[in-house]
């Protein structure tokens, strides 16, 4: 017996024609030129991706994860179409288990998801709700493009190829999952340490293994890809605010602990596949078994005692690490160079009310009105909004510059405007993202230049330099 490529449903081996459907059944078993082709075809839309990123460069700063969002959605609607295309589309009309019960079958990243939800959900959002909004569509696209690839495809054509025997689903369900895992390991192109992508691809192996038997049990692909996304969206709203971060500072306890909470989850995430791939769960699901015999069920039974002694082991032994292992500081990475600042020099907060503004061939007037700063053109009377609430404004005119900067709270961004008195020159307008910025003025240096300056909660000291370039800086005493 075997599933119909078409509409899922048991059919003989040997028929030519679903007696359900009616459609043909012609998948071949050459698994290994499938793969190859398959392959290819991705590496072709990969480079098609980026050439419609690269196109729509200009519509993606809505939010920092927007080019995220295009070219994950790209992928999505890629696997999509590859489904369709290789006859998997039935995976869709598979909805036995109804999302709320899969939770059971994978309740530790579940629980480990709610958790990191709820600590980090309000602090994320204060720094800002478009970004949280933008991870969000990018953590679902994400799960979308994911569990298509790993769960929709590649386990059902394994399944299909390999055979619908016990044995054979488990290994089907190890190499979707070894395959998902590896994945990762492209991280490190994105600019990740090779410790932290390896550690990445151990965990992402052991969720797949784990997220191949919740789909398996389930009929339902709604469920890993509901699973998959919320897992990533509450991890990643920790660094939602933050630039970079980069784990694998060389600190030997860090890396310690890091190398077992990993492994420890990745056993856990094991132990309970196999747990949800016992036979008497699975078996029912088998089209070639009547009944479970007395060997099965004792199978089963040690199955299950010995899935539970392993994650329960391991999760004591996570405990156990977290608590004698001492807190490591995590280096931080930026991605803006740093400068160092010797002799003299004063910081003062300028907060002007009413200031000429030079911009090109016009002079504007910046005041306060209604708690909020305006410009006004001043030979045309042409009034526009500088900010939709009072923030520290800054304007700094001197013989060859003239620069505006303002910080805009809702945003969590500098605002930075430049114009030269040199005719013909365009201004130059940057917007710099600096989250829980602390305070906000001018430092002026022992050679009289005036540069905006700024501390933040990711920034100890910053600067904007006379290239308009962003720099960390330090003190030389």
């Amino acid at each position: 017996m075997k599933f119909c490529g078409h509409c899922g449903k048991s059919i003989e081996e040997d028929v030519k024609f679903c007696p359900y459907c009616g459609k043909g059944n012609k998948k071949k078993k050459h698994m290994l030129l499938y793969f190859i082709l398959m392959v290819m075809i991705f590496i072709l839309f990969d480079i098609g991706s980026k050439l419609i990123y690269s196109s729509s460069y200009s519509i993606i700063s809505l939010s920092k994860y927007g080019s995220y969002i295009i070219l994950e959605s790209i992928w999505a609607l890629t696997v999509f179409v590859m489904l369709l295309w290789a006859g998997n589309a039935y995976i869709f009309h598979w909805k036995k288990v109804p999302i709320r019960k899969s939770f059971s079958l994978a309740l530790p990243p579940v629980v480990i998801a709610i958790i990191m939800f709820l600590t980090n959900f309000t602090e994320a959002v204060s720094y800002n709700l478009v970004d949280v909004l933008g991870l969000a569509l990018y953590c679902f696209a994400i799960g979308l493009t994911e569990e298509f690839l790993c769960r929709g495809w590649l386990l059902t054509e394994f399944i299909e190829r390999y055979g619908y025997d016990h044995k054979h689903v488990k290994l089907s369900v190890l190499a979707s999952a070894l395959i998902f895992g590896c994945m990762h390991f492209t991280n490190i192109f994105a600019g990740q340490t090779f410790f932290e992508t390896v550690m990445q691809v151990i965990q992402t192996a052991g969720m797949g293994y784990l997220l191949g038997t919740v789909f398996y049990r389930t009929r339902n692909i709604w469920s890993v890809v509901f699973i998959h996304a919320f897992y990533d969206f509450s991890l990643m709203l920790t660094e939602i605010g933050r630039f970079a971060v980069c784990t694998g500072t060389g600190e030997t306890e860090s890396q310690l602990t890091t190398i077992i909470v990993s492994v420890l989850l990745a056993v856990i995430y094991f132990a309970l596949g196999e747990f949800n791939l016992r036979k008497t769960k699975t078996y029912d699901l088998l089209p070639d078994v009547k009944e479970l015999t007395e060997k099965d069920i004792a199978d089963s039974k040690r199955t299950t005692k010995l899935c539970r002694l392993i994650v329960e082991i391991s999760f004591a032994a996570i405990m156990v690490t977290n608590y004698v292992t001492p807190d490591v500081q995590i280096k931080e990475c930026k991605p803006y160079p740093t400068k160092s600042i010797s002799g003299n020099y004063s910081i003062k907060r300028v907060y002007y009310k009413e200031y000429e503004y030079v911009e090109s061939n016009t002079v504007s007037r910046i005041y306060i009105k209604d708690d909020k700063f305006y410009k006004q053109n001043k030979y045309t009377k042409e009034e526009s909004e500088l900010t939709s609430s009072k923030n520290d404004l800054i304007v700094i005119h001197n013989e060859t510059n003239n620069i505006l900067a303002y910080y805009d709270k809702e945003n969590n961004k500098i605002h930075y405007e430049k114009n030269t008195f040199i005719l013909g020159d365009n201004p130059i307008i940057i917007d710099y993202p600096v989250p829980q910025l602390e305070s906000f003025g001018v430092i002026e240096l022992e050679s009289g230049e005036e540069y905006v300056f700024f501390t933040s909660k990711d920034i100890p000291y910053g600067m904007i330099d006379s290239d308009s370039v962003l720099y960390e800086v330090s003190f030389d005493d």
